[in-house]
């Protein structure tokens, strides 16, 4: 009986929960506060970096809009994951009215899945989004200079790669039409030189 008792509080424990809170205030898509039982919590998204880009202002807007306009928001922590970041935030998973609020976000191309140190929950799923997002080419992946950082989905690369194939052909098409260009001006230069010594011959004929 006992052993059995082990058993299910093992399994208790290692089932993940969802907490539903109150927004307190939303400052960006790195951090809002909300509230818990009473307890105010400073909260991040978890396996989420925004990404500076020219649109971050964009993404801070609209992962506040949608916390103001949730009319559910629910927390969750992961098992594989610390519970909070350097900087004393919770890290976690949010579900604004039952949607996990990191897909929406991966999904649009407002940011991508970072900071990851353990098998999280979700990231299998999240990675699929992202290579969507990268070859729709949304949000933050229609910069040529972002690159990823957990996710391998190899687009970037291949993307890197046929850049560079599309330089090196315009360089050796350069190199050809500049090569005609200096095969042309030598015969220029080798025929009038020809013209010249066969001018300066007939000259000198018609002086004798």
């Amino acid at each position: 009986m006992t052993f059995f008792s082990g058993i299910l509080i093992t399994n208790a424990l290692e089932v993940q929960e969802r907490y539903s809170v109150e927004l307190i205030r939303c400052e960006s898509a790195n951090e809002a506060w909300v509230e818990l039982n009473g307890e105010v919590k400073r909260i991040r998204l978890l396996a989420y970096d925004p990404s500076d880009s020219e649109i971050t202002s964009e993404i801070n807007d609209y992962v506040c809009n949608l916390f103001s306009q949730a009319t559910s928001i629910e927390i969750e922590y992961d098992l594989e994951s610390e519970t909070k970041d350097a900087y004393n935030r919770e890290l976690v998973w949010v579900y604004l009215d039952g949607k996990l609020l990191q897909q929406d976000l991966i999904s649009k191309g407002y940011g991508q899945v970072n900071f990851v140190s353990g098998n999280y929950t979700y990231l299998t799923d999240l990675c699929a989004s992202q290579k969507d997002a990268i070859l729709n080419k949304s949000g933050i992946w229609s910069f040529p200079d972002m690159e990823e950082a957990y996710c391998d989905s190899g687009l970037i690369n291949e993307d890197e790669e046929s850049q560079k194939e599309t330089t090196q052909e315009n360089t050796r098409q350069i190199d050809k039409r500049l090569l005609h260009y200096i095969i042309f001006l030598n015969s220029g230069i080798v025929l009038l030189l020809l013209i010249w010594a066969f001018m300066r011959r007939r000259n000198r004929f018609e002086k004798k």
